[in-house]
């Protein structure tokens, strides 16, 4: 318990697994197993895997041992979702080969193929088992890690870069809207200062990024690269594609009923917005009922971080008294946004991360180490703001100073949007 709470104080993941490969979802087994010498044909293929996974986006292939290909009807364990099963039909006697390609539920596709032989008599040959030494609820008898060979079978799409750019973009921009609509509520009938035509803007990029990032990330898990009505159908028979369909649709609703100047309903269906991402990405797969409120709060509270600095700029080109108002009211709320991002960035780290030293040995502990120092520039900005420019506002030169480095914590903010963004597709590393 103390040495939890020490790397708790640290900010860094409390140790629970050992250093692994990293993979969105790994194979933990098959039935027939990687490499196995059968004496009759198996009735089904059955995968096991470390995390769950969507059947309705999942595709199994057979590659028989006369050269045909067959395209298996692949659906979920009905008390497992961690497991996929596929029937077959006869098979001849030789050596046949299984490729797969699924959906984790944090909307990752991972590939992979194994094979296995269906001979004529009993043979001395024991059969190997693609198992690695995770663990998944649901799943006993783990053993061993797999050997090399059937190892190296296994692979993870390259990380989509466009995806994770107009992710990061297409949520910073909701965020901004949200946080800006926030504060500017409260204006009342200081016309002026209503910054409705702006957060209008910001809700139309979000709405235009989320819907592309959709697009794109249904071109990335897609088997023929391309978008078609199969797959449509099979995206909206998902839970995963329905919670993306859903957060895109709740932009366009908020951009709708901003347009028309519904200010509280349209923050409305922002913050809902937000609340729905929560469910999207690693959040949705690994220690759901904790990873998804902690993005939730996290979410909400960098929107109103980053909508009070929008703010401020927004006041400080049109009313300065309200500028000097407005940046003490600010001020408070950013620090504790600033608080509830660090706790739950600490919470989804440890959540994510096994060992300290994955920090720096993995691809997604080295954009944590990015978003942790671009939190750190944020801090000491926003504490020089708050503790030397903000009393004393009075002086306009400090006003002004205060508006420039409002200014380099928006640039700040939107170089960490950016790392977001990847974090969402970037593998972690998997949990013992």
């Amino acid at each position: 318990m103390r040495a939890a709470f020490f790397f708790a104080c640290l900010g860094l993941p409390i140790p629970a697994s050992a250093v692994a490969p990293v993979l969105h979802a790994r194979l933990l087994r098959s039935t027939p197993a990687a490499d196995a010498r059968l004496t009759s044909a198996p009735d089904t293929i059955r995968l096991v895997f470390s995390e769950p996974v969507v059947a309705e986006l999942s595709q199994i292939t057979l590659t028989r041992s006369d050269g045909s290909v067959m395209q298996l009807r692949v659906g979920p364990h009905p008390r497992d979702s961690h497991v996929l099963v596929a029937p077959l039909g006869s098979l001849p006697v030789g050596n046949h080969r299984v490729a797969w390609r699924i959906v984790s539920a944090d909307g990752h596709p991972v590939a992979g193929n194994f094979s296995f032989s269906v001979v004529a008599a009993v043979t001395d040959s024991p059969p190997i088992s693609l198992i690695d030494s995770g663990t998944t609820p649901g799943v006993t008898g783990v053993s061993s890690p797999p050997p090399p060979a059937a190892a190296a079978a296994e692979q993870e799409m390259r990380t989509p870069r466009l995806v994770s750019v107009l992710r990061g973009l297409g949520l910073g921009a909701m965020m901004a809207g949200v946080g800006l609509l926030f504060f500017g509520s409260a204006a009342g009938s200081r016309r002026n200062l209503d910054p409705g035509s702006f957060v209008t803007r910001l809700f139309t990029v979000g709405a235009a990024l989320l819907a592309a990032h959709m697009a794109a990330w249904l071109y990335h898990i897609s088997p023929g690269k391309g978008l078609s009505e199969t797959l449509g159908s099979s995206v909206l028979m998902s839970t995963v594609g329905v919670v993306e369909l859903v957060r895109v649709a709740l932009a366009v609703l908020a951009l709708w009923v901003m347009a028309k100047g519904r200010h509280r309903i349209a923050l409305m269906f922002g913050l809902t917005c937000l609340a729905v991402s929560g469910g999207i990405g690693h959040s949705a797969a690994v220690q759901p009922a904790f990873a998804i409120p902690a993005k939730i709060i996290h979410l909400i509270s960098a929107s109103i971080w980053l909508g009070g600095l929008l703010w401020l700029v927004w006041t400080f080109r049109r009313d300065l008294t309200a500028f000097r108002i407005e940046a003490r009211r600010v001020s408070s709320f950013a620090s504790f946004a600033l608080i509830a991002v660090v706790i739950t960035g600490v919470v989804q780290t440890q959540l994510f991360l096994g060992w300290p030293w994955d920090v720096f040995g993995t691809n997604y502990g080295r954009l944590v180490l990015a978003k942790i120092g671009g939190l750190i520039a944020l801090a000491l900005l926003g504490g020089y703001n708050r503790f030397r420019l903000v009393p004393d506002l009075d002086d306009s030169r400090k006003g002004a100073r205060l508006s420039r480095s409002v200014v380099q914590e928006l640039v700040v903010m939107t170089a960490i949007l950016l790392v977001s963004g990847f974090l969402a597709n970037v593998p972690i590393p998997p949990p013992t």
